[in-house]
């Protein structure tokens, strides 16, 4: 088992910020064991290594959009997992995984205006044109998430939050979207867009090559 731990240390260690490859379309349990060495590393390495997946925008709306792949996916959640549970291993990242097999994550985190009045979440939404910006003819293909998911964000030291103090208004929502995998340009750069209704009110391109 140490050994096996030793060459995954060493591999994640490889695949630092200047490497390149691809975005994984699934990993097996090698990849799940370097995961793991990854969130057991320091907080600070941990946001090193989660920074290459981020992009931020921070105009007064959009904050930023993520990638979460499934190497990342088995490292947020053994992060989770493993301060209260150190036999937290392999099995359990496979299961935890399972879901999300063969999925791309693109999150985005909106911002709403500061004393809103908002009764219900504006139709946020997310959609990736896997060509990248719109060719000279106009015309891009558009993939629509598989289903999407909202979570509420609280305002906390000018940014935002999963919590915040008891009877605080909602200062914006974590929009996550499935993609399959097999649909995005995994070595390249694809452009995303988010929405308000149906109108596009950002792009982003995304590079997905140079990240698992």
């Amino acid at each position: 088992m140490r050994r096996r731990l030793a060459a995954a240390l060493a591999a994640g260690l490889a695949c630092g910020p200047g490497s390149v490859r691809a975005l994984d379309r699934q990993i097996d349990d090698v990849g799940i064991t370097e995961a793991l060495v990854v969130a057991s590393r320091s907080e600070a390495a941990r946001d090193a290594f989660h920074g290459r997946y981020v992009i931020t925008i921070g105009d007064p709306t959009h904050d930023r959009v993520e990638v979460i792949g499934e190497f990342r996916r088995v490292v947020l959640t053994a992060a989770e997992r493993l301060p209260f549970d150190r036999r937290w291993s392999v099995p359990q990242a496979r299961e935890a995984l399972a879901p999300y097999r063969g999925l791309v994550s693109i999150v985005a985190w909106i911002r709403f205006p500061p004393q809103n009045l908002l009764v219900s979440v504006p139709p946020y939404g997310v959609v990736v044109y896997p060509d990248g910006r719109a060719l000279r003819d106009g015309r891009r293909t558009v993939l629509r998430p598989s289903s999407q998911s909202i979570t509420a964000l609280y305002p906390a030291g000018g940014g935002l939050a999963l919590t915040g103090p008891p009877g605080s208004a909602m200062g914006g929502i974590r929009l996550e979207a499935l993609f399959p995998a097999d649909a995005l340009p995994l070595s390249g750069v694809c452009t995303v867009g988010l929405l308000l209704g149906e109108v596009v009110e950002r792009e982003v391109d995304v590079g997905l090559g140079g990240v698992r």
